[in-house]
């Protein structure tokens, strides 16, 4: 996993309604869903101009903390503690309660495991926009 790839997965849930309030293209979606479906390594500038404010903030905090700024640190610092808000928007960490085919329960709530994470009961996962991104080791 690159930070570039980490960034994307965080950021993928944002894309259709990105693109219904017309801040990117039906081009820039389709690239975006290709490179998640195909596993690709996303391009930085493509990352950079279809999350600006994400990026800036990704930037500022590098800067912060002398990190790289697509280094896998610096991407799980920027999502799971500069992207904490209330709500679906917002990344959390939960513990799945249970998995069913794709879909992750937690106390009442459902996640899609849109990534296919391999998930049981106990595991502490991250999730944006009811999405599963990132399985906590």
């Amino acid at each position: 996993m690159t930070g570039e790839k980490l960034f994307l997965r965080y950021a993928f849930p944002c894309v259709e309604v990105r693109e219904s309030m017309g801040v990117i293209s039906p081009h820039h979606n389709k690239e975006l869903t290709d490179w998640i479906k195909n596993d690709v390594q996303p391009a930085r500038s493509r990352l950079k101009f279809c999350f600006p404010n994400a990026f800036r903030a990704l930037r500022a905090l590098a800067s912060n903390t002398g990190r790289e700024i697509w280094s896998i640190e610096n991407i799980q610092d920027y999502w799971h503690n500069n992207h904490r808000r209330p709500g679906e928007c917002g990344v959390h960490l939960i513990t799945v309660g249970s998995v069913d085919g794709g879909i992750v329960i937690s106390n009442r709530q459902f996640f899609v495991n849109i990534y296919n994470l391999s998930l049981k009961a106990g595991d502490r996962i991250y999730t944006h926009k009811k999405c599963v991104i990132e399985k906590v080791d």
